[in-house]
């Protein structure tokens, strides 16, 4: 799913113009299969095949961009090794590549904390051999991570140790709605740095 040069699959330029690639588009990129199940799609006469490949498409051209495509493309780290010998990993990006990345940080996180809960269910006693420190330095700028609020105090007792940080605790209520009270009860230990917004003041 990733360009060639500065030209634009036309999958992904069938999402920005809002219609389904043509026979001669698809067929000119004949080593992507998933072109040539696109244009397949959008013949076939199905009401709601404009609306699968725009959500196809939206979720791949995030790949337009190389830097991305290079990371993503090649098959060289197991979370699992965090869990089998002292490992310090440093994950850092842009603040301006944000919302691009937000997806795909989001899945890291989320993949992380599920693989620490399977591997603290085969151990004895249901903990990590060793303890798993977490340290999300912007927390919102991973979006709403799927069951943090329940998750925070359960993966307490894998012996994981979360430890966030937010400008805010409207941003909280931005991303988790109705459950930002729990998410934020979830952590143990609050400490409020000035200079601070009224309501997280009182």
């Amino acid at each position: 799913a990733r360009s060639s040069g500065r030209r634009m699959p036309p999958d992904h330029a069938a999402r920005d113009v809002s219609a389904p690639p043509s026979g001669s588009k698809a067929t000119s990129w004949p080593q992507r299969v998933s072109c040539s199940c696109t244009h397949a799609r959008s013949q076939s006469g199905s009401q709601n095949a404009d609306t699968a490949l725009a959500t196809l498409c939206g979720y791949l051209r995030h790949f337009v961009s190389d830097s991305l495509a290079a990371t993503t493309s090649a098959d060289e780290f197991r979370l699992g090794r965090l869990f089998r010998r002292p490992t310090v990993m440093v994950l850092e990006f842009d603040q301006a590549d944000v919302d691009r990345l937000r997806p795909f940080l989001n899945l890291l996180v989320t993949r992380l904390l599920r693989a620490a809960n399977r591997e603290a269910a085969r151990r004895p006693g249901g903990q990590l051999p060793r303890p798993l420190c977490l340290y999300l330095d912007d927390l919102p700028a991973l979006g709403r991570l799927p069951g943090l609020e329940t998750q925070l105090n359960t993966l307490r007792s894998r012996d994981v140790r979360v430890t966030a940080a937010v400008q805010s605790l409207t941003q909280l209520d931005h991303w988790y709605g109705p459950a930002a009270g729990e998410v934020l009860a979830g952590f143990g230990t609050k400490v409020f740095q000035p200079p601070l917004e009224q309501a997280d003041a009182e």
